[in-house]
């Protein structure tokens, strides 16, 4: 059977992060990594819409951080830029100051 591959342009990633800590003292970095190739991101962050600058596939952007004495859950939307290679990474690190 035929089939029309037009790739992911167009497809909203709606997530939720639930992050789970024994210290509410701690924050969280929310990070993006374009591994899929350069591009300008966007991402919302629980309602917020954040723009990057030019970020290559050898770096990563921070987002925003989470400081976890306030909330736990985290509300992530996200779609790739136009060019790209689909392929993205989110990384959550200790201890960003908030």
């Amino acid at each position: 059977r035929a089939a029309v591959n037009n790739g992911n342009y167009g497809v909203r990633y709606e997530l939720t992060v639930d992050l789970v800590t024994q210290d509410p003292t701690r924050s969280v970095g929310i990070w993006l990594h374009p591994s899929g190739g350069v591009g300008h991101h966007v991402v919302g962050l629980d309602g917020e819409v954040w723009a990057s600058p030019l970020v290559h596939d050898r770096m990563a952007w921070l987002v925003g951080t989470v400081d976890l004495a306030q909330r736990r859950t985290v509300s992530i939307r996200l779609m790739l830029p136009g060019g790209s290679f689909g392929s993205q990474q989110l990384i959550f690190t200790p201890d960003v100051p908030a």
